[in-house]
């Protein structure tokens, strides 16, 4: 499959985000742990971060799933440009 350097470029920046909202999860988990609001975070911010940054839920869209619309995107440019070379042939 061949990816156009912008998409890669997005990729790798939703990649970074990911990395960055579970590293957020962690921190949030750690400075909570050990108090009565984690029960609340958990249910409230951690698991829509989560659901956010690892699609947790199908039905949402998350970073994964806009990954495989911009390889998807891709894939039909490619598609595209391969049928207009053709019909020039």
């Amino acid at each position: 499959m061949i990816i156009r350097p912008e998409t890669q470029s997005r990729i790798d920046s939703l990649l970074e985000a990911q990395d960055l909202i579970n590293e957020a999860i962690e921190l949030i988990k750690d400075s909570l742990h050990g108090t009565e609001h984690l029960t609340h975070a958990e249910a409230y911010i951690i698991a829509h971060l989560d659901n956010w940054a690892n699609g947790g839920n199908p039905y949402d869209y998350n970073i994964l799933k806009y990954i495989e619309e911009l390889e998807r995107e891709d894939i039909e440019f490619a598609n595209n440009l391969e049928e207009e070379e053709n019909d020039i042939d």
